[in-house]
């Protein structure tokens, strides 16, 4: 089975920008100890302080799944959506191979 990556792009009301990225934060952290999370990264774009951009990559479907029904994504998510300007944008990702292996997305 193939890796899945996942870019996640979150908007903050705004007056929401702090408290959306310690949630953020305090899920990404949480996020790390998950089996089968290879790499989950905040970032916010430099244009735009509200605008937090989550780079995902995951070993599998099944631990992606896992990822969206685990006790601290279910608690951190229910604090982050009140925060929301919008709908959470998800892209989904699949690698076409190139790049240099040990990089970002080896």
């Amino acid at each position: 089975m193939s890796e899945l990556f996942m870019l996640a792009k979150l908007k903050a009301k705004v007056g929401s920008e702090s408290a959306m990225e310690k949630e953020l934060k305090a899920l990404v952290e949480a996020t790390h100890s998950e089996p089968g999370c290879l790499l989950y990264a905040l970032h916010r774009d430099s244009n735009d302080v509200s605008q937090f951009v989550v780079i995902e990559r995951f070993l599998s479907k099944e631990a992606l799944d896992s990822h969206y029904t685990s006790q601290h994504f279910l608690k951190h998510f229910s604090l982050i959506s009140p925060l929301l300007a919008s709908e959470p944008e998800i892209i989904q990702l699949t690698s076409v191979g190139d790049g240099k292996k040990g990089k970002l997305f080896g």
